[in-house]
């Protein structure tokens, strides 16, 4: 009987070594499967990562800096951070609603956004120091635009008949707005004119018919021939 029961109690033992045994394999097993598991994962990650990359370089064209090329369908633009100036006429005519700019652009050149008749508004960045001629003329429904103190160069035409275009923000620190910057933005309401402003070059608001006043300040030095002519 005592037999027995060592026995059976040997039997428990040995049972129970087994048990654990067999309870480490699995778990090990099974932590060898979770690992496999999340490094699958992550190549599928990043191969889509991979993937998106290189449809994104589809969509812009860039050589050294400067985006000569939109070949995107997207509507809503965010705009690559090696991106540093965009060339003529890079998004002239496009259907895009939307522009996200980076913080590194620093110049945008002769019409890049002309006649994009979908662009609702822009706001410029802080790092932007030229803009060419016409950058955004005919954006026939862009309505609010924000243009910084940090632009040293603009050669004019800026919103040139926008005609939508209700508002502009010129942050303070602006020297110059320059020649037919809103000529024919008929649908100008609001625009301030900070103290920093030295000089409004030929035709600057000409023909902004609904603008209904403005204050000019008396730091200003120059205003030059028709800047406010027929509005």
């Amino acid at each position: 009987m005592k037999n027995e029961n060592k026995m059976g109690f040997m039997n428990i033992q040995l049972f129970g070594e087994d048990s654990t045994d067999a309870t480490t394999s699995n778990t090990t097993g099974t932590q060898t499967q979770i690992d496999y598991e999340s490094e699958y994962k992550k190549m599928l990650a990043e191969r889509d990562s991979y993937k998106a990359e290189a449809e994104k370089k589809k969509d812009f064209e860039i050589v050294c800096g400067t985006l000569v090329k939109y070949n995107g369908e997207s509507a809503n633009v965010v705009l690559p951070d090696e991106v540093v100036e965009i060339g003529i006429g890079c998004f002239r005519g496009t259907s895009i609603e939307s522009i996200t700019f980076n913080e590194n652009l620093m110049s945008i050149d002769n019409y890049a956004f002309s006649e994009c008749l979908n662009l609702k508004t822009v706001k410029l960045p802080q790092s932007l120091k030229s803009l060419g001629i016409g950058v955004f003329s005919g954006c026939l429904n862009l309505t609010e635009a924000y243009y910084p103190a940090t632009i040293i160069s603009d050669k004019g035409s800026t919103f040139e008949y926008s005609q939508s275009l209700k508002k502009i923000v010129l942050e303070e620190g602006v020297k110059t707005i320059p020649i037919d910057f809103a000529r024919g933005c008929e649908g100008l309401e609001e625009i301030n004119i900070p103290t920093s402003v030295e000089t409004i070059e030929n035709r600057a608001f000409y023909l902004c018919r609904s603008l209904k006043s403005i204050t000019i300040p008396n730091t200003i030095g120059t205003i030059e021939k028709e800047a406010f002519a027929k509005c």
